[in-house]
């Protein structure tokens, strides 16, 4: 019985690999930074608006930014801290655990998050996203990302 040999499969111009190679590694850590950033850049943007909210008297899991409308802040933040934050805390302790939380995420991690601030408008659409990460059948209708995978890598 003879052994198939498996197409490879390429994307962003990057051989998919199972373990992953250095080349994986390499191009989902440069997307993960331009991720982190695009993240913290948005969080920041709301803190400048909301930096003196009274988080007691705020019914905040309510508010919506006034920047973007397309979510409440309460989402934002369990977006990507996974759970709730709400009396007892300023928008302080919020901006931080959300930064602590972005700085410390693996890229599996980010590649989620992004996709899920993605759906709700709170990040910028990418030149490209991560690779090895996609299932089939399980990919994104709305993918935060503008190519179809098939451009050199911005590691070349």
């Amino acid at each position: 019985m003879s052994k198939t040999i498996a197409t490879p499969i390429f994307q962003f111009g990057i051989e998919i690999t199972k373990p992953f190679s250095s080349a994986m590694y390499a191009h989902n850590d440069k997307i993960a930074n331009v991720m982190k950033i695009n993240i913290k850049n948005a969080a920041t943007e709301i803190w400048n608006k909301r930096a003196y909210i009274d988080w007691e008297l705020e019914e905040w899991e309510d508010l919506k930014d006034d920047t973007f409308e397309t979510f409440t802040l309460d989402k934002f933040q369990r977006t990507i801290c996974h759970y709730g934050i709400g009396a007892g805390f300023t928008a302080l302790d919020v901006f931080n655990e959300i930064h602590k939380t972005v700085e410390d995420a693996e890229n599996w991690a980010i590649h989620e998050m992004y996709q899920e601030l993605y759906d709700l408008g709170a990040v910028p659409k990418l030149t490209q996203g991560m690779v090895g990460f996609f299932k089939k059948g399980r990919e994104s209708k709305n993918p935060y990302w503008n190519d179809n995978g098939l451009a050199k890598s911005i590691n070349n």
